[in-house]
């Protein structure tokens, strides 16, 4: 037996060989339950079972599948990466979501399966037209329009009337599963659950400069409290560039007021010792 996984297209795949090296069966899954295995069942199908090694499989029977999935949150124009789509199980049961579809004005995409999601869990499906079993071979239109959820059958479970979307802007659910579609800024959540970020009340970005020597953030703390530092980071997402991720220094705390610079291109003593270039034209900073 053979185990591999395409990092290239997110796909898992299990193969099995015969001793001259030709491939006698393949398995090809995507997201999967802890505690909970793979197995065929009476009909040859691939569906979730108990862990039975080297014994008969056990299927789950179908009282014990979740049904009730739910489009918990989407973002069209994410200021870096792809567009995705986030499904929801709000069931105490395990759910499938292979064979479940998703459907915009002008396209349909199948999830691909088998494909689990565990109870209280969160899927996540780029919509970027490509391969694998987090990917969806459509894309999140630039306008305003409908997004489908349909069952195996072709049933409609749910639909969204998105909006024309904007940059780094989520459509999200709160509270979770049943909650009323909600436009959010900077509150993007996907693969845990939805909330509201309040942005700038406690900590803010005061000021930046992108063409100087070295590059500079201002970081203001603007409570009434003392912040420690520990676990803070400046995220820099320039376009076409990886993020950096910039620690902070944790030896002191904030001190109400407290300014912190952190410099970008030359190592300074200060919050950051990493090296990069603010983006002189544009960039997500957060």
């Amino acid at each position: 037996t053979r185990y591999w996984r395409d990092w290239s297209s997110d796909v898992c795949s299990s193969d099995l060989l015969s001793p001259t090296g030709e491939r006698v069966d393949v398995l090809r899954y995507g997201a999967m339950v802890p505690g909970f295995s793979l197995g065929r069942d009476a009909a040859g199908a691939w569906v979730l079972s108990r862990p039975t090694p080297g014994s008969a499989n056990q299927p789950l029977p179908p009282a014990e599948l979740s049904g009730a999935l739910t489009l918990n949150e989407l973002q069209a124009l994410p200021f870096s990466g792809d567009p995705w789509i986030e499904l929801h199980n709000p069931d105490p049961r395990p759910a499938s979501v292979g064979g479940w579809s998703l459907a915009t004005s002008n396209a349909v995409a199948r999830i691909p399966g088998p494909a689990f999601l565990a109870p209280g869990g969160f899927l996540v499906l780029k919509a970027d037209r490509g391969n694998g079993t987090d990917h969806l071979e459509l894309e999140l239109p630039n306008v305003a329009g409908p997004l489908v959820l349909q069952d195996p059958v072709g049933t409609e479970i749910q639909r969204i009337a998105h909006p024309a979307p904007v940059r780094g802007g989520t459509l999200a659910r709160i509270p979770d599963g049943n909650g009323a579609i909600q436009t959010l800024a900077g509150s993007e959540t996907p693969g845990s659950s939805n909330r509201v970020t309040v942005l700038g009340q406690t900590l803010r970005i005061s000021a930046f400069a992108a063409r100087s020597v070295p590059d500079w953030i201002d970081l203001e703390n603007v409570s009434n409290g003392a912040i420690p530092r520990t676990g803070l980071r400046c995220i820099i997402d320039p376009p076409g560039l990886p993020a950096v991720s910039i620690p902070l220094d944790a030896v002191a705390s904030w001190a109400p007021g407290e300014r912190i610079r952190v410099h970008c291109g030359t190592p300074r003593p200060v919050a950051d010792r990493k090296s990069t270039r603010l983006n002189s034209s544009h960039a997500n900073i957060s």
